[in-house]
């Protein structure tokens, strides 16, 4: 059945217990959130005040990171008609936190998208605010609220748990910003810098479980953000992209 992303409503896996009465407020308004074009950048009130107001100050990234990955190119609309979602779980993770895993799968697709097929797995967190309401938000700062921080000259590093820091990595990054911003005259900026693992590791801060795509790494200028899947900590590729500051607010790294 094609579904109308205007008013649709996620099919459940026998996991969901929608009698649980904060499982079926997640539900709701997690479903809310698919039916009010997630492509788009707006004041979403089915979403974390706070990340819905860093989206509209640059205005160049959706609110939800998964949607920058998922909707490239594509309407949320478009997407959810042929990628058919299905929620697989909304747990309880932490005191009035909730998690909720989205399985986006297409149900007869053509040959050439079998291998395309489950799409994603989503993961997002529906967080009680101050009203008692149920408001969606991005994984990033929950997951890394525990790694080692590291401050190195104008660089923050956040280092997930199976890296290892790295201080030559970290002082070749200070010597090779100082040398490319004297060279070409260029202002200074700090900005953080994720060192992750692995592309999976990645996806989980991009609110995937399980993504088809692979980023090597990013740049994400308006953010100030650096995310790196090969656990170093002098990734010139990307330092580049952030020092210049041009153009292209994202710049990835397949």
């Amino acid at each position: 059945s094609i579904c109308s992303s205007q008013n649709y409503k996620p099919t459940i896996s026998a996991r969901v217990d929608t009698t649980n009465i904060n499982v079926k407020k997640v539900y709701e308004v997690y479903t809310n959130y698919l039916n009010s074009k997630p492509d788009s950048i707006y004041f979403n009130n089915f979403w974390k005040v706070s990340e819905v107001e860093e989206a509209l100050k640059n205005k160049f990234q959706k609110i939800d990171r998964a949607a920058d990955v998922m909707f490239n190119g594509i309407k949320s609309e478009r997407f959810i008609e042929y990628y058919q979602p299905k929620v697989i779980q909304i747990d309880s993770v932490d005191v009035n936190r909730y998690q909720i895993k989205t399985l986006f799968n297409a149900d007869c697709p053509e040959n050439e998208y079998k291998k395309y097929t489950p799409s994603y797995i989503t993961k997002l967190y529906a967080v009680k605010d101050n009203d008692g309401n149920f408001k969606l938000e991005n994984c990033l700062n929950y997951l890394t609220f525990d790694w080692k921080k590291i401050k190195k000259g104008t660089i923050t590093y956040i280092i997930h748990p199976n890296c290892l820091y790295n201080k030559k990595q970290a002082r070749n990054a200070q010597l090779f910003i100082k040398e490319i911003s004297k060279k070409f005259d260029l202002e200074k900026t700090d900005f953080t810098y994720y060192v992750l693992p692995n592309s999976d590791e990645l996806g989980k801060l991009y609110n995937f479980e399980y993504w088809n795509s692979y980023i090597g790494g990013q740049t994400i200028i308006p953010k100030k953000e650096i995310f790196t899947t090969y656990s170093n900590f002098d990734y010139n590729h990307e330092i580049v992209h952030m020092i210049f500051r041009k153009n292209d607010a994202v710049k990835s790294d397949q």
